[in-house]
Order: structure tokens, then sequence, then C-alpha cells
């Protein structure tokens, strides 16, 4: 028989494994997803078809099933005994996991106090945010003449604006939603991303995507704490959140359209 500290340990198991597919298994199959359109989409370049095909869609393809990307990266770290720590930063960078990932997987594994975890998600999560606001225009004015790197600009300029309807809507204010709403598809990389294509002020674009990967943060961190009432609340006011931003996406643009006809 399970001891009920076992039972207790089961349970916080079973709820930030929902939190888990909440947040960042949709995240995956959409990048998958992504890559397998791009590939056919592009099926004329091998050399681009190779950059963005890759493991996950073989065993889509294949029906095999395996623990998520993020899952994956977490386990090879942990096998090689990186510090939670380490982990829980480079998990962070990365663009499919970002913060959600970082903080559902350190806070459980971390030995020490929890915001320490919270802490580095964030840091991390901020680095990428620089060179993309900052840098991201310049490189492509750079190597935008090459056609391989075109090809990949191209996919990006794509995304960014089949994603940024909010932000292209609501400008700053469409930025941090789109970062401090934890769903899928969303954070930092993206809000990022899409401020650049815009051309939005990279500085203020920056301060708010700062403020935006706060929020986030301690949304997914409370939700982590909580446990199964975590797992309840991000069940119900996740899908309010997504609701909210859809329907401010689609909102008729009243206020613009009187400033213009003044």
């Amino acid at each position: 028989m399970l001891h009920r500290g076992d039972m207790v340990q089961k349970k916080n198991r079973f709820a930030l494994t929902g939190l888990l597919i909440i947040l960042v298994i949709p995240s995956i199959i959409r990048a998958v997803g992504n890559t397998v359109h791009s590939a056919v989409s592009s099926s004329t370049d091998s050399t681009l078809e190779a950059l963005i095909d890759h493991e996950d869609t073989l065993l889509a393809a294949k029906g095999t099933k395996k623990p998520g990307l993020s899952e994956r990266i977490a386990a090879w770290m942990y096998d090689h005994n990186l510090d939670p720590r380490l982990v829980a930063f480079l998990m962070s960078i990365l663009p499919i996991s970002e913060l959600r990932g970082a903080v559902l997987i350190g806070i459980p594994t971390y030995q020490g106090p929890w915001w320490h975890i919270s802490l580095i998600a964030l840091l991390g999560n901020l680095l990428p945010v620089i060179p993309i606001l900052f840098l991201l225009d310049l490189v492509m004015r750079l190597l935008g003449k090459i056609r391989f790197f075109k090809r990949i600009f191209d996919w990006l300029l794509a995304r960014a604006r089949r994603e940024g309807g909010l932000i292209e809507r609501y400008e700053y204010l469409g930025v941090f939603l789109f970062v401090a709403i934890p769903l899928p598809f969303t954070g930092a990389w993206t809000g990022s991303l899409i401020a650049s294509v815009l051309r939005m002020n990279p500085w203020k674009s920056f301060a708010t995507v700062c403020v935006g990967v706060v929020t986030a943060d301690i949304i997914v961190t409370s939700f982590v704490l909580l446990g199964w009432w975590g797992l309840l609340a991000a069940a119900i006011v996740l899908p309010c959140l997504w609701g909210l931003s859809k329907w401010l996406e689609r909102r008729p643009k009243k206020v613009g359209a009187e400033r213009k006809k003044r």
C-alpha cells in the first residue's frame, strides 16, 4: 500500500503533467505542424527542407509515441547530472518551452526555494528578446539578399503576420497580452519577433515584453505551486484568457475610425 506522502507526491505528478499538457504540449504540436507545412511548401529547396525537417515529424508520420521535445531535452540534461537551475535556464531560452516549460519542469525537481527557478526562468526567457528586438532587422537587411537566408526570413515574416493580429491592432498593449498570457503559441520569442517585424520601437517593446514575462512567470508559478488546484485554475482561467485575446483581436476598431474622420 502507498503511504500518505507517496499518494500526495503521485497526485502532484498528475497535476504537473496536466499543466504540462495545457501549457507546453500544444506548442510542440503546433511547431511540428508548422515545420511539416513549411517543408511541403518549400520542397524545391532541399537545403531548407533539411533544416526544418526533424525527428518529431518522422515520429508523427509513423505514429510512434515519444515524450514531448521539452521533456526529452530536460531528461537528457538531468541524465547528464546538470544542475536543475541550469536546466531551467536552458529550457527557458528554447522557443518551444520558454518560461512555461522551465517552471513546470524546474520547480518540482529543484530541492531549493521555488523562487530560484522562477527567477532563473524569467531571466533566461528574456535573454533571446534582446537580439530579436535590436539585431533582427539589421541581420535581415544584411543577409536578406542571399537566397537561403531569404527563405528563412520569409518564413519568419509569414509566421509573425499569421500570429500577430493582436499586436497589429493594439501595439504595445497587444505585445503585453501576447507575452503575459501563458497560452500555447504565445510567449516572449514570438511576441518579440512580431514587434520587430512590425518595426515597433525596440526599447518600448523590450520594456513591454519584460512586464509580460514577469506576469506570465507569476501565473505559471502559481499554477505549479497550487498543485491540483493550479491544474483546475489553469483549465478554467487559460481558456477564458484565450477567448479574451481572440475577442480583442477581432473586435471592430471603432475608435481609430472615428479619429480618422475628425
